[in-house]
């Protein structure tokens, strides 16, 4: 696959969760980040809760999720990064995702 090329409905919500980690040596240190400047802020019009979909969606295809953009992370350290993402969103919050 070409890096930006994908048909998943799952992919524009993924691509803004990887566009912020890109330059972190280890994308888990931008978790926080993440978390309170693209899903809290409610980037691209998503919910929590589209996120943590998008996420789930993500982790279950066979898709190349490194290649969704330009970045040096193999594909385990972007998976690994996204599921520990997810956790977090649903530490952060909870039950009522789609709240803001």
């Amino acid at each position: 696959m070409s890096v930006g090329k994908s048909a998943a409905p799952h992919s524009g919500l993924i691509c803004a969760l990887l566009y912020v980690v890109q330059f972190d040596a280890d994308p888990r240190d931008g978790i926080d980040r993440v978390l309170n400047t693209v899903i809290d802020a409610q980037c691209l019009d998503a919910t929590p809760m589209d996120y943590l979909r998008a996420v789930h969606e993500a982790l279950e295809s066979k898709e190349a999720l490194a290649d969704l953009i330009p970045q040096h992370h193999p594909e385990h350290v972007i998976r690994r990064y996204l599921a520990d993402l997810g956790a977090a969103i649903e530490r952060r919050w909870g039950g009522n995702t789609d709240a803001t």
